[in-house]
């Protein structure tokens, strides 16, 4: 059996970094994330067994960079449905790196 985790794309921009971990019964979920000006970095583990899901619009899904790629572009993560105007993303057990320059309004 796979377990799965909703990785949210909300980085609380006041916050300036948050990092924090979860003993899952599959293992240890790991997010941490930093906030400098406009650019965000994102550290993810997802343990064995589990897979994550990001649900992303086409725009945010270019702005996530991955390990070096475009979230819509890597061949790490698997497209599965359309909800909407947004695209339900899948990420595998493992550690990732991501960046994205942030928009604020």
């Amino acid at each position: 059996m796979r377990s799965v985790c909703l990785v949210s794309k909300a980085l609380p921009v006041r916050l300036g970094s948050l990092d924090f971990s979860y003993d899952s019964s599959y293992g240890t979920i790991h997010s941490a994330w930093t906030v400098r000006g406009s650019q965000a970095e994102w550290n993810l583990t997802i343990p064995a067994n589990t897979k994550g899901q990001m649900l992303l619009t086409d725009s945010e899904a270019q702005a996530y960079i991955l390990d070096g790629m475009p979230v819509a572009k890597s061949h790490i993560v698997t497209m599965t449905n359309k909800e909407g105007n947004k695209t339900l993303y899948v990420l595998p057990a493992g550690a990732y790196h991501s960046t994205v320059t942030l928009h604020h309004s």
